[in-house]
C-alpha cells in the first residue's frame, strides 16, 4: 500500500477531471500525477528515499500538493509545518525531526537565521505553477514506480505544541491515513461531481487528511485559497459550483456576522465543522439562516483525525456523532474505568486511525497509548443512542481559529523576559464565540513596562495565533493551596468583565 496510489488511480480512471484550481489555474488529475512524478524523481536524485524526513513550509497551493505527493510516493516521511511559525519555532522542529531536506516558499524566509545544516530548497511562489514540466526539475522523468509500503510504515509527522511548551511530533502511518480517507468519504459522501474550497492550512490535520486526502480518494475538485481571505472566498462562491464546505467554528461565526449575501451558499449542499467545539447557538443560527445544518465530526491529530462523524442522513444537533467504521469510543473516569451512559468522562479511542506515537517521545506516548487505546484528554459523554457529545477539555489547551495553543509554550516565552516574575496564560471566549489568548502577568518589583513590549516579544517568538490578545498586569495570580494556578477562576472573572 501507499496513500499516493489513490492519486494515480484517479489520474488513470479520470485523467481530464479538474483536481486543483490554484490562483484561477486548473490542474487535472493527470497533470498533477505527471508533475508529482517529475518532482519525485528530482527528490530521488537528492537521495530522498524511504524513511527520509522532508519538512515542508509551503502556502496552500498546487506546489504543496505536488511536493507532498512526491515525498510520500517515495516512502519518505512528510513533515508539514505552519507558514506563520517563527524561526525559533522552526528551529525546534528541525532539531527534533532532523530532516534531510527543508522545502519552503521564498516569501516565508524569516529575517532571523534558521539553524539547519542540511539542504534548504527555496521556491518562488509560482515556480511550480507552469504548463508542462516543472521549471525546477523538468529534466527528470515523468514515470515512477510507487514505493510499496505496509500499514504501519511511516507517512508523516504533524507537529503540535506540547503541554510542557515543547512541540510534539505526531507520527502517523500510511494505514492511519488510508483508514481516515475512507472514513472521511463515508462522512461527507463526496463524489467526483462535487467541488470544495480549501483554505484550512495543509500543515494541519484537518486540511491535509480530512480534506485534501479525502478529496483525492473521492475525486472531488478543490479550489485552493493560499491564506484565509473573505473576499477571495466570496469570489469563488459567486463564480463556482461549491457543493461541500469545510471550516472551523471561527469561520462559521465570522460568516454569520460578516456575510451580507445569503445567496452565496445556494449551491452548497453540505457544511462540516471540526477542530474545536461548535457552539449550539451557532449551529441553530446557521440552520435557521441558510436552511441547511452544519454537520460535525470529532477527532485529534493523534487519530488522523477522524474518530466520530454525524451521518448526512441523520443530523444530530449538538452531537459530534457516532464512531467511524472500525473505530471504538469509550468514556472513562480518572482511573480509566468505564462510566455509565450520559456520564461525563475522558474520551478514549481505539482503531486503525490511532497514531503510531509521538516522535522521539516514548514516555509521553506511553501515558496516552495503553493497550491500543488512545486517551484524548477531552471530556465527553455518550448517550443511549451511542452519540458522542463534547463537554470540555481536561487540558488547558486553547483553540484559536482551529489551531491549538498550549499556554505553557506562551508562558515560557513571556518568562524569558528578565523583568517577569509570574505569568498565567489561558483562553477566554470573544463575541464570535471563539477562544482568544489571555495573559495575566506579575512584574518584578519596581518594574514598569507597556503591554506592547510583551506583545512584540511574543510576535518575535510565536506564531500570531499564539500571541496574547489581552494582557493584564496584576499584583498576584490566584492559586490553589497546592500552588496550582487557578485558570478557571481567572477565566470566569474575565468572562464576567467582558459580558
Amino acid at each position: 500500500m501507499n496513500v499516493s496510489n489513490y492519486l494515480r488511480d484517479k489520474a488513470i480512471s479520470h485523467p481530464n477531471n479538474i483536481f486543483i484550481n490554484d490562483m484561477e489555474k486548473d490542474f487535472t488529475f493527470s497533470e498533477i500525477e505527471e508533475l508529482t512524478n517529475h518532482f519525485a524523481n528530482f527528490l530521488k536524485q537528492k537521495n530522498i528515499n524511504k524513511g527520509e524526513r522532508v519538512v515542508l513550509q509551503l502556502y496552500n497551493s498546487v506546489d504543496f500538493v505536488i511536493i507532498y505527493s512526491a515525498v510520500i510516493r517515495l516512502g519518505a516521511i512528510v513533515v508539514p509545518i505552519g507558514v506563520t511559525l517563527t524561526a525559533r519555532e522552526i528551529n525546534v522542529i528541525l532539531k527534533d525531526c532532523d530532516p534531510r531536506l527543508f522545502i519552503r516558499h521564498k516569501a516565508l524566509q524569516n529575517q532571523e537565521t534558521v539553524a539547519f545544516e542540511n539542504e534548504i530548497l527555496v521556491l518562488d511562489e509560482m515556480e511550480l505553477c507552469t504548463t508542462g514540466a516543472l521549471n525546477i526539475c523538468g529534466q527528470f522523468s515523468q514515470t515512477l514506480e510507487i514505493t510499496e509500503l505496509n500499514f504501519d510504515d511511516r507517512f508523516g509527522i504533524l507537529y503540535t505544541s506540547g503541554t510542557t511548551g515543547e512541540p510534539k511530533g505526531i507520527l502517523l502511518s500510511h494505514g492511519n491515513i488510508e483508514s481516515n480517507m475512507k472514513a472521511a468519504q463515508q462522512c461527507y459522501q463526496s463524489t467526483m461531481s462535487d467541488s470544495t474550497i480549501l483554505f484550512l492550512p495543509l500543515s494541519h490535520c484537518f486540511g491535509l487528511n480530512a480534506i485534501l486526502n479525502c478529496m483525492i480518494y473521492s475525486g472531488t475538485s478543490i479550489y485552493i485559497i493560499r491564506r484565509f481571505n473573505l473576499d477571495q472566498l466570496y469570489q469563488i462562491l459567486q463564480k463556482e459550483n461549491i457543493t461541500l464546505f469545510f471550516a472551523v467554528p471561527f469561520v462559521y461565526n465570522l460568516l454569520l456576522k460578516k456575510l451580507a449575501d445569503d445567496n452565496l451558499f445556494d449551491k452548497t449542499l453540505y457544511f462540516f465543522s471540526a477542530a474545536s467545539k461548535l457552539a449550539l447557538e451557532t449551529e441553530k443560527h446557521w440552520l435557521q439562516r441558510f436552511g441547511r445544518p452544519i454537520f460535525q465530526g470529532y477527532g485529534l491529530t493523534e487519530t488522523s483525525p477522524f474518530a466520530t462523524y454525524v451521518p448526512r442522513n441523520n443530523y444530530m444537533q449538538g452531537s459530534v456523532g457516532i464512531p467511524v467504521e472500525g473505530v471504538e469510543i469509550k468514556i472513562v473516569d480518572e482511573n480509566r474505568s468505564l462510566v455509565e451512559e450520559n456520564t461525563p468522562g475522558e474520551i478514549a479511542i481505539k482503531g486503525p486511525n490511532v497514531m503510531l506515537g509521538y516522535f522521539n517521545q516514548p514516555d509521553t506516548t506511553q501515558k496516552v497509548l495503553q493497550e491500543d487505546w488512545f486517551y484524548s484528554g477531552d471530556v465527553g459523554f455518550i448517550n443511549e443512542e451511542n452519540q458522542l457529545f463534547i463537554v470540555d477539555r481536561i487540558k488547558d489547551m486553547i483553540i484559536v481559529k482551529g489551531e491549538n495553543v498550549y499556554p505553557s509554550e506562551v508562558e515560557n516565552v513571556i518568562l524569558s523576559l528578565p523583568f517577569i516574575q509570574e505569568v498565567a496564560v489561558y483562553g477566554i471566549i470573544d463575541e464570535l464565540q471563539e477562544e482568544i489568548v489571555n495573559a495575566r502577568i506579575v512584574l518584578k518589583p519596581n518594574v514598569q513596562i507597556q503591554e506592547e513590549l510583551i506583545t512584540q516579544h511574543c510576535k518575535k517568538n510565536l506564531a500570531n495565533f499564539k500571541v496574547p490578545q489581552y494582557i493584564r498586569f496584576v499584583e498576584s495570580i490566584p492559586k490553589s493551596p497546592s500552588g496550582k494556578l487557578l485558570k478557571r477562576v481567572m477565566r470566569d472573572e474575565d468572562m464576567l468583565k467582558l459580558n
